[in-house]
């Protein structure tokens, strides 16, 4: 309180006044007095008197002092002298109507008064701080009291839980140490990798080391390192596609690499590449001149000079084996050769083959990729008349195209000289064993130059070999009648006549193959010679006869028709079915019956098949729905397969055997003699 205040004589000085005025209904006598009573406490303590003389008024209204509005503050500043109005003075004559409130704003302070308000308010609430020490330390104290009292009382259960506290640390302390000793480890690892990356880096490991950088890279992720390792890659890659074309004998990517045509992270990088490239500069030169031998070599078989190209050849070849060369430039220029027309080529490649590593294949694609392209280049690699290219030829060509070749030497021969003559009737036998006319003629020829035992032996080679073509083709005329004894017996009567007659050969094992007598399949392929057997049928039967035959190798139909045509696939579709691709044999199945049905011909060996790849199927009905016709028809062909079936499901008697022709049952027991027909359920 203010020292104005402590004197009610005084009026206010120097405080601003706002006038407001205030409706006779707002205020109240029960309003008035009250508020005056509770909001000048002072000024009642010093009028006594007054006060004692109003204790009915005083006591008359609490309620109303309490429910004076905000508003009626401004009572606050009624004068003193109305402390001595008489007890039967109305409230309402205090303050008229026509009285304004005054409102006390409070004053504006100095920075000195805030000064001293700031330093007053401190130091009174540390005054309170310390009266209130004694306190602060009596309620220490009996916290203090308290949690001894709960430490006896609950002793064993806190115990018990600083125990588990402690265990806790420990196992996380020990997971802690055993998780930095996996860092610690997995830190020596990385190093240990990265450094024999390094040491097989710098021995020119460069795959090795590649292998190691990228496992370590996958593994790490500080950014350091990872950039290190990042062109570590990049390096020994780029090596190792070097010291890779080094190795292969590719002198233009030799030169690209260290024309400085690569793409590396940095300059360091690209020293540290040129460096490395320094330490193989006697392995290219080695390879220059291992490619300057090899251009010499293809010069010197171009003019025909064997001699000297084999002698540099050998050479060649023992020095790229010495130092670990890839003969791979001087193989495709050799093939190169080949396909050009060079003979020398063919001879000095075909002679060296294995030493070069070259497949049968790899001449095959070089003669030519189709029967065209192989014709026309045969016949610039015959243009010297040399024996031992068709020799050659005769192990890469087909039938086909060896009968052409055959042709092609035997046009034209009066424009010839006769050694001339007698050397292309050679070749012409050489690709055609079984030509009765290459025979006849060269039999003319050697009896004009009064050879005539050799004469005499060719004149005889022609009768037979002309008789045993003859045998062939009635054999087949015999199958296409639905005789398959007769065929038989004229295929081996041509054998006898002509044992080198590779088509007779060729007819049995189709046959036996097709109707799955596999024995006598693989005894006529090998009769064949290994050249005859090449790129023909006969080495695919082979091949699936032995059961070394892949179910997705569809033997090649292109130059076959007809019924041999009809009877390959079936073969196939029989190996498909024991192959256990049932849907792929029921579709080649399909496509057999329309060649046979195409030549008016009943598919009986189709049904047989058929009928047995559904009872593997386990469909009986389909089975018996295919071998129905074979069960109802009297043509011994159709017998005959039908005895096959039965005797497949093991319900062959003697008396559906006994329906069959007399040759037809000779050739039912050389059949069965055999093993060929082993007894399986479907």
């Amino acid at each position: 309180m203010s020292e104005n205040a402590s004197n009610p004589e005084e009026p206010v000085q120097n405080l601003p006044k706002t006038e407001t005025s205030v409706a006779p209904s707002e205020i109240t006598p029960a309003a008035v007095v009250p508020a005056t009573s509770a909001a000048t406490p002072a000024t009642s303590a010093a009028m006594p008197a007054a006060s004692a003389a109003m204790p009915a008024a005083s006591a008359a209204m609490p309620a109303a002092s309490a429910a004076m509005p905000a508003t009626t503050t401004a009572s606050a500043v009624v004068p003193a002298t109305s402390a001595a109005m008489p007890a039967t003075t109305t409230a309402s004559a205090v303050v008229p109507a026509t009285s304004t409130a005054v409102v006390v704003a409070a004053p504006k302070r100095t920075v000195g008064q805030h000064i001293w308000h700031f330093t007053k308010h401190a130091f009174r609430g540390l005054g309170r701080m310390i009266q209130h020490l004694p306190k602060l330390y009596q309620s220490f104290c009996s916290a203090g009291n308290c949690l001894g009292d709960f430490w006896v009382t609950h002793q064993i259960l806190l115990r018990k839980i600083l125990f588990c506290l402690f265990i806790l640390a420990l196992l996380f302390g020990l997971y802690w140490i055993h998780e930095r000793r996996k860092e610690i480890q997995f830190a020596q690892a990385m190093q240990g990798m990265i450094l024999d990356a390094e040491a097989m880096f710098m021995n020119a490991q460069y795959e090795n080391a590649q292998q190691l950088y990228e496992q370590a890279h996958q593994q790490i992720h500080e950014p350091i390192t990872l950039a290190f390792l990042t062109t570590r890659l990049a390096l020994s890659k780029s090596l190792q596609q070097f010291k890779a074309a080094i190795y292969q004998g590719n002198l233009d990517e030799v030169d690209r690499w260290q024309s400085g045509n690569y793409a590396l992270p940095d300059e360091a990088s690209a020293a540290i590449f040129e460096a490395h490239c320094q330490n193989f500069s006697r392995q290219i030169e080695k390879l220059r001149q291992y490619q300057k031998n090899a251009v010499e070599i293809l010069r010197l078989l171009k003019q025909g000079m064997m001699t000297e190209a084999d002698v540099l050849l050998q050479q060649n070849l023992q020095m790229a084996k010495r130092v670990e060369k890839s003969l791979a430039p001087l193989r495709n220029e050799m093939l190169k050769g080949i396909a050009d027309g060079y003979p020398g080529m063919l001879l000095l490649s075909w002679k060296y083959k294995d030493a070069l590593q070259l497949q049968q294949s790899d001449f095959v694609q070089a003669i030519g990729k189709d029967s065209a392209a192989k014709q026309s280049n045969a016949e610039k690699l015959l243009a010297q008349h040399q024996l031992e290219i068709a020799q050659i030829l005769v192990q890469l060509l087909s039938s086909q195209e060896k009968y052409s070749l055959s042709q092609y030497c035997l046009a034209g021969l009066e424009t010839f000289p006769k050694d001339v003559q007698l050397q292309r009737m050679e070749i012409a036998i050489q690709f055609n064993p079984c030509m009765s006319d290459a025979y006849q003629q060269k039999a003319n020829l050697l009896r004009q130059a009064k050879k005539y035992a050799d004469a005499q032996l060719n004149y005889e080679n022609a009768r037979t070999t002309y008789q045993a073509q003859m045998l062939q083709e009635q054999g087949w005329c015999a199958l296409e009648s639905r005789n398959l004894p007769e065929a038989i017996s004229a295929w081996n009567k041509a054998i006898i006549s002509w044992p080198k007659l590779n088509e007779a050969h060729h007819s049995l094992a189709l046959i036996y193959f097709a109707l799955g007598h596999t024995s006598k399949a693989i005894e006529h392929t090998d009769a064949i010679l290994p050249q005859d057997r090449v790129g023909t049928t006969s080495e695919w039967i082979k091949l699936w006869a032995s059961g070394q035959g892949s179910a997705e190798a569809r033997p090649e139909t292109s130059q076959i028709s007809g019924l041999a045509k009809a009877y390959l696939l079936l073969g196939y579709a029989t190996m498909l079915q024991q192959s256990g691709k049932y849907e792929q044999s029921l579709a080649i199945l399909s496509e057999c019956e329309t060649l046979w049905t195409s030549e008016n011909i009943m598919p009986w060996e189709v049904l047989l098949r058929k009928a047995l790849v559904y009872e593997q199927m386990g469909d009986s009905n389909k089975a018996q729905e295919s071998i129905g016709p074979l069960s109802q028809s009297s043509e011994p062909l159709a017998i005959f397969c039908y005895c096959l079936y039965l005797q497949r499901k093991e319900q062959l008697q003697i008396s559906q055997i006994q329906q069959l022709p007399e040759a037809w049952q000779t050739l039912w027991q050389t059949w069965t003699s055999s093993n060929a027909i082993q007894p399986t359920k479907g």
